[in-house]
């Protein structure tokens, strides 16, 4: 196969995927709930946390996510505008607005004893690899930082941090 080279090739037009073929939704599909959580990640991932702090703020940003396409049509029908309301009111979104510094969907790889995961004698003095993805790290005035984890999941609000603590510990 030919090896398209941009310079070689500039006529060629590339353009983002919008929506997920047509042919890969049932006509009568129901959303999982992990495809919900996961289009509204999205929405979280690339948001401008500014925008959604003005009036109609989460439709605003949705729709330009859309339009720029940092997000499909059918994740942007998909993503939780109530949930992210709620987040918009949130004492934590507030936080956010006000930290130093914001840094989303920070990759990380750091070698550990295996000791701190496990009682396992024969394990003590091995090294494991740990991996992984922050979905938002916020840094105070102070110097504090704050690590977030974005949930979707239908909790009573009474019990929620219970529930999410043994649900994703």
């Amino acid at each position: 196969p030919e090896i398209l080279d941009g310079n070689e090739n500039s006529d060629i037009e590339i353009k983002p995927l919008k929506d997920k073929p047509k042919f890969l939704l049932a006509e009568n599909e129901k959303s999982t709930a992990a495809e919900i959580g996961t289009a509204t990640h999205t929405f979280m991932q690339f948001c401008n946390f500014k925008e959604l702090e003005k009036e109609n703020g989460v439709k605003n940003e949705l729709d330009r996510l859309i339009n720029e396409s940092f997000i499909s049509e059918h994740d942007g029908k998909l993503a939780s505008i109530d949930k992210l309301e709620l987040f918009k009111k949130s004492s934590l979104f507030e936080e956010i607005l006000k930290s130093k510094r914001v840094i989303r969907e920070f990759r990380f790889n750091v070698l550990i004893d295996a000791d701190s995961l496990t009682s396992d004698e024969s394990l003590k003095k091995e090294k494991v690899l740990l991996q992984g993805v922050t979905d938002c790290i916020f840094e105070t005035e102070d110097g504090k930082l704050t690590l977030v984890d974005y949930k979707t999941d239908d909790v009573p609000l009474d019990k929620y941090e219970d529930i999410l603590r043994e649900k994703h510990s």
